[in-house]
């Protein structure tokens, strides 16, 4: 299903609609926690040393006391996850519910 056919224009978006669609499955917020617990993640299920730089920058603006704690564990909830960003297509998931998904993806 195309974004244009949801109502939501395609043009510049995706990205960002992606990142969001990251976030309602992971559950992790989109505070500056949350981001960097995302980045986490997403350096657990690839590896790549720039979701590491951008997990860092994230948490340079999160004060939580437990934030090594939280980044360690999306870190390992990503490593244990069968989530693959580069092969990912959410949009042929978009009509399943979310609890779903996340049960199909091991998160």
């Amino acid at each position: 299903m195309a974004l244009e056919t949801m109502g939501l224009p395609d043009e510049g978006h995706a990205e960002a609609y992606l990142i969001s669609g990251l976030h309602l499955l992971t559950g992790y917020g989109n505070d500056a926690l949350g981001v960097a617990e995302l980045q986490a993640f997403l350096f657990g299920t690839t590896g790549q040393m720039m979701a590491l730089v951008k997990c860092l920058a994230a948490i340079r603006h999160a004060s939580i006391a437990d934030a090594g704690i939280r980044l360690y564990r999306a870190y390992q909830r990503g490593r244990s996850s069968y989530f693959t960003p580069s092969t990912w297509q959410p949009e042929s998931l978009w009509d399943l519910p979310v609890q779903y998904v996340q049960r199909w993806l091991g998160l």
